[in-house]
C-alpha cells in the first residue's frame, strides 16, 4: 500500500476510538439535612464510534456517540470527600460540521468543529440512604479539534480533544437540582477506515 495516498473528495468513514472524559465541574448540589452535598464525577474511560462524511478537502460532517462508565464521589460542607457507592453511565451523542484547516485529502490533517450535543446520566443505586437520582439527559453545544495521519491507501489514525457544554440539572430525591454549567473533556484516539473514498 502507499503510504499517505490522497483521499478522495467525497467520501464516509467510520472511527472506533477510546479515551479518557475529564469533567471539570461539579455535577450537581442537594440538601442533606443541614449540609451540602456536591457531587463530582472522576476521570474515568471513555470509547465510542464517529460516523464521518466529507463534502470536499475541506468540509465535513460527523456524528458521534460515546459510552462513559465512572463513580460519583460527594464532597460535604463538613470537607471531605467520599465515595458515593454510586456507580454512573454517562451516554453522549453529537452532531457537528467539521472544518479542515489542513485538508482531510493530505496525508496528515487538521480540522475543527462544532454542533449539537446531548448527555445523558444514569445512576445505579447505592447504599442504603444514599440520594435517589433520577437519569437525566442535558442538551448543550460541542466544540472540537482534531488531527489525523495516513498510515495507508485505506486506514488513518485520529486524534480528538472535545469539550461537551451544556447545563445539567437532575431529580433528587423528588426535588429539582439547580442547572449547573458543565464542560466535559473527551480526549480520544482511534483508527479511522473508509466505506466510501476518504
Amino acid at each position: 500500500a502507499q503510504v499517505g495516498a490522497p483521499a478522495q473528495r467525497k467520501g464516509v468513514s467510520i472511527t472506533p476510538y477510546i479515551g479518557v472524559l475529564v469533567p471539570t465541574a461539579d455535577l450537581f448540589s442537594y440538601q442533606n439535612g443541614t449540609a451540602t452535598e456536591i457531587t463530582k464525577i472522576g476521570i474515568g474511560l471513555t470509547f465510542g464510534g464517529r460516523l464521518g462524511i466529507g463534502l470536499g478537502n475541506r468540509f465535513g460532517f460527523e456524528g458521534d456517540v460515546g459510552y462513559s462508565p465512572g463513580s460519583v464521589d460527594i464532597e460535604t460542607t463538613a470537607g471531605g470527600t467520599t465515595t458515593f457507592n454510586q456507580d454512573v453511565r454517562i451516554l453522549s451523542g453529537s452532531g457537528r460540521a467539521t472544518f479542515y484547516l489542513i485538508p482531510r485529502t493530505s496525508p496528515f490533517w487538521i480540522g475543527v468543529s462544532g454542533g449539537v450535543a446531548a448527555v445523558r446520566h444514569t445512576f445505579k443505586s447505592g447504599t442504603a440512604g444514599a440520594p435517589d437520582v433520577q437519569p437525566g439527559t442535558n442538551v448543550g453545544g460541542v466544540i472540537g479539534a482534531s488531527a489525523g495521519i495516513r498510515i495507508g491507501r485505506l486506514i488513518a489514525f485520529n486524534i480528538g480533544a472535545e469539550d461537551y457544554l451544556y447545563n445539567a440539572s437532575f431529580d433528587v430525591n423528588g426535588t429539582k437540582t439547580a442547572e449547573t454549567k458543565q464542560h466535559d473533556i473527551r480526549i480520544t484516539g482511534g483508527i479511522r477506515v473508509p466505506f466510501l473514498g476518504f
